[in-house]
């Protein structure tokens, strides 16, 4: 069943403005993974290979996603099916490993 919740949100204009902002880059940036997948034929992991290869849950995994620089992020296939670029994940690796040196 549908949630009915009618809740009316007050929100500044800048604040419109960067709720807009932020949703069209990550569009963007979705699109641009997609494209740049279909060109490049990288090879892809599903989440589940992607969550044993960093020893991390599907939580943790989904949080790298959201960081502004520096995160793992994922290629959307389809409107349920994601995979991450095997490219990125070595790369993420790597960054780690230096960061923590």
């Amino acid at each position: 069943m549908a949630n009915k919740d009618n809740s009316i949100v007050i929100m500044t204009h800048k604040q419109q403005h960067e709720l807009i902002e932020s949703a069209v880059r990550k569009a963007l940036r979705d699109y641009q993974l997609q494209h740049e997948f279909r060109d490049n034929q990288t090879r892809l992991l599903t989440a589940k290979e992607t969550q044993q290869m960093l020893g991390c849950s599907a939580t943790t995994l989904w949080r790298l996603g959201k960081l502004p620089d520096g995160g793992l992020y994922p290629v959307r296939l389809g409107p349920h099916k994601i995979a991450y670029k095997l490219d990125d994940i070595e790369e993420y690796i790597t960054s780690q490993i230096t960061n923590k040196r």
